[in-house]
């Protein structure tokens, strides 16, 4: 493949935020605000009693993305779609991303979601959950809606959602065990949060939700693997799930949480400024 560097047309950025968010986006809605997330703070990245699962995360997520990058890669065939697979059509794009997700599922070792890719699907790409039930989810893609915009959202959002699956089985079994663990009560408080908040969080807190962020931080080291650091997907997730070209984390959560005298959120919001130029707020 030939040196590139994918960028999201500024556009699509309200497009993304509307597909995670359900809401309009503004400078105003989109730094994280402290008030919304000390509503439920253990399901929040940027909060303290996070600090220990943002650690573990880190650490986690990237093994088993680089899991995930070697599976891919031992299929030959698929792998070899996968670097052209900017170059297909929606629909061509289908049998791959259900080939992707058999191995996404098989490579985290969860029981498999239902997965619908629907081309007529009003939104690019959603996850049905029910963090109280024993139900894996669904994972639902429509390859058509964001294709415009940059043909490998649709592989990104998939890898992105089936992590939701994992999440969501690991804060399903957490609650049958009385919550043994910093992973499962971070994701089971995420899950809720995003229930009890939902169209009440900007951008920056929707997307620092430990769910979220770990999703975002997951997806995009295995797409920024994939290409070689030739795709910059600006809009998906914050700097605190984002990769430069060094593979270095643009905002390293971590970092900001082993410092204790610094405010985590209020430090995160001031490097956050970088990204709400670069997407023209």
């Amino acid at each position: 493949m030939s040196s590139f560097r994918l960028q999201f047309h500024h556009t699509f950025f309200f497009i993304i935020l509307s597909l995670f968010t359900g809401s309009p986006v503004n400078a105003d809605s989109f730094y994280a605000n402290e008030a919304a997330q000390r509503t439920r703070a253990e399901g929040f990245a940027l909060q303290p009693e996070s600090a220990v699962f943002v650690r573990q995360s880190k650490r986690v997520s990237l093994w088993q993305a680089e899991r995930l990058i070697k599976d891919l890669k031992e299929d030959q065939e698929l792998f070899a779609q996968l670097q052209s697979f900017s170059g297909l059509t929606p629909m061509e794009q289908v049998p791959v991303l259900k080939a992707v997700f058999k191995v996404e599922v098989r490579s985290m070792g969860i029981k498999a979601p239902n997965l619908v890719i629907d081309l007529n699907y009003p939104r690019a790409a959603f996850f049905e959950f029910d963090v109280n039930s024993t139900n894996p989810g669904t994972v639902i893609i429509n390859p058509s809606k964001s294709y415009a915009d940059n043909p490998l959202m649709s592989l990104s959002l998939l890898i992105h959602e089936t992590r939701h699956s994992l999440q969501l089985q690991m804060a399903q079994a957490g609650k049958t065990q009385g919550m043994r663990g910093p992973m499962a009560r971070a994701y089971f408080n995420a899950f809720q949060a995003q229930r009890e908040l939902s169209g009440k969080l900007s951008f920056c807190d929707f997307l620092t939700l430990n769910n979220e962020y770990e999703a975002f931080l997951f997806g995009n080291y295995v797409i920024h693997k994939l290409y070689d650091a030739r795709v910059d997907m600006i809009s998906m997730g914050t700097f605190a799930s984002q990769f430069d070209r060094e593979g270095n984390l643009k905002i390293d959560l971590a970092h900001l949480h082993a410092r204790p005298a610094k405010n985590v959120l209020e430090e995160f919001n001031l490097r956050q400024q970088e990204q709400a130029r670069l997407l023209g707020l």
